[in-house]
């Protein structure tokens, strides 16, 4: 045997040599080589013994003819146990090497050789996943599919770094809500036609650490109707600002500057000639916060202070909330929302105005321009600051629009 391994590792220098049942199997050649060089082990001594211990002594031609027959019946076994060695060989099929001790059994691998070519491995196929089907698509595109496309740069960019608060009472937007005041048993239409819009945007520069900033402007007029009296202008409140933004990963603020003032309807005066008409104006800076805590979910918080102030407006005014808001993967099935926000202003001894608002939205893949529509309930001061000592208790429905 040790004459075996010796002869296999002179022979083929790349073999490796595997303990197989009571002999060795040789890996990296084929089995049929193997089998031979096995076969001539065990049988070529005897076969050796036979043909070369064989000494003729021929004289005539009769001697000649009984030398040959007796060498020629002398070869017949070693020419059978050969012929049966190549038959072997031929036909053979490797088998799996026995199981070592707490070990599977693996079957030896596969070689192909050509005449004159070095025995090469049969690699198994591979296996590819199957091809991507283009109805496999998420329930819910997630907030950085909405956000804008990189490198839209410069001026007059698409979309917004920090988008507008869904449930913000005063964020300036395209809104009509039809509200009843449970409180006072009236009804009432609140109204807001405006939008922000993106002046500039700069991607990541050496002064700041964000991804992107950018410059908006904003502007809103908000006005409150009177169903039940022909639709009298109740009052307006204005809103102008200009923001600086900035993003990076989920994270987003806002820092600027923003004016709010409120006047009473002319219809309104006259049918209440004991009004005393105020003039409330803010003249305000924000610092502002936004994290998109998960795909779906974001969270935000600001605080504004007012330099001037007037008309029973005082400086400090904080605003928090949550948000759940999702797009589906088509825009024509919309999908649902959910928002709450908080408002606490200083004129009111920061009592708490929740705005809680539900419903479905739908937003464009390319514009992300975003209509939504849906409940809302109010309880707090009046978001009609011309009415601010009021306390509103509404519940309606409405119609929101985000450009």
């Amino acid at each position: 045997m040790l004459f075996f391994s010796s002869l296999i590792g002179n022979s083929f220098p790349n073999a490796t040599i595997q303990q197989a049942g009571n002999g060795f199997v040789v890996v990296s050649v084929s089995s049929q080589v193997a089998f031979l060089l096995w076969a001539y082990h065990l049988f070529g001594g005897h076969i050796r013994s036979r043909l070369f211990s064989f000494e003729p002594q021929a004289e005539s031609l009769a001697d000649m003819i009984a030398v040959l027959s007796t060498f020629c019946l002398r070869l017949r076994f070693g020419a059978c146990l050969f012929a049966a060695a190549i038959f072997a060989a031929i036909f053979a099929v490797p088998s799996a090497s026995p199981a070592m001790d707490g070990e599977p059994a693996v079957g030896l691998p596969v070689f192909a050789a050509t005449p004159f070519e070095q025995p090469r491995l049969i690699e198994p196929p591979a296996q590819h996943p199957p091809p991507f089907s283009v109805n496999q698509q998420p329930l819910f595109l997630t907030p950085e599919m909405t956000q804008p496309e990189s490198g839209d740069h410069g001026v007059l960019p698409g979309g917004l770094l920090y988008k507008s608060y869904i449930a913000g009472p005063h964020e300036p937007r395209f809104a009509s809500v039809l509200l009843y005041d449970v409180s006072a048993g009236e009804w009432r239409w609140d109204s807001t036609l405006g939008g922000r819009l993106g002046l500039y945007r700069q991607g990541y520069s050496t002064f700041s650490d964000f991804d992107e900033w950018q410059i908006d402007v904003e502007g809103a007029v908000m006005s409150r109707l009177d169903p039940e009296k022909q639709m009298d202008v109740e009052s307006n409140d204005f809103r102008f600002g200009l923001l600086w933004t900035g993003r990076r990963d989920n994270l987003a603020v806002k820092f600027g500057y923003f004016h709010m003032s409120s006047h009473v309807g002319d219809e309104f005066l006259i049918n209440n000639p004991t009004f005393t008409r105020i003039n409330f104006v803010r003249e305000s800076i924000i610092l502002g916060s936004s994290l998109q805590a998960t795909p779906q979910t974001r969270l935000y918080g600001e605080v504004a202070w007012a330099f001037a102030a007037r008309g029973g407006a005082l400086p400090l005014q904080f605003q928090f909330g949550t948000e759940f808001s999702a797009i589906a993967p088509f825009p024509e099935h919309g999908a649902p929302f959910t928002a709450l926000n908080v408002q606490m202003r200083e004129e009111t001894d920061f009592a708490a105005g929740l705005t809680v608002m539900t419903g479905w939205q739908w937003t464009g893949l390319k514009s992300k321009r975003t209509m939504r529509v849906g409940m809302q309930y109010f309880n707090g001061p009046s978001n009609q600051y011309s009415f601010f000592r009021r306390y509103d208790n509404q519940f309606g429905l409405g119609l929101w629009i985000d450009f």
